[in-house]
């Protein structure tokens, strides 16, 4: 059985995909930065390759997506740089 294209789960994560958020939302913020820019990269990716197929009105909305996914990550580098220095007991 061969993987989906679209998979509704992370087979190596065995909670909900609400758990993982949450998961991934407790990580430290840089590294939880990481994972959101792993997600804007593919979002980017699908968009391009969507944009190609001809098919406009979805690479429109992936395009809207990317830029807010931008926006959050901007944010949440804001986030990081103010929390950094209160990580003293952590390896950073």
């Amino acid at each position: 059985m061969g993987t989906k294209k679209h998979p509704t789960n992370i087979l190596k994560y065995e909670g909900t995909n609400k758990e993982l958020g949450k998961d991934i939302a407790r990580m430290r913020y840089d590294e939880m930065l990481e994972v959101l820019i792993g997600i804007t990269e593919d979002i980017k990716r699908q968009q391009e390759a969507d944009e190609e197929r001809g098919r406009i009105k979805l690479s429109d909305s992936l395009k809207d997506f990317h830029k807010k996914l931008l926006d959050a990550i901007e944010s949440g580098q804001n986030v990081w740089e103010i929390c950094k220095p209160f990580m003293k007991d952590e390896e950073i």
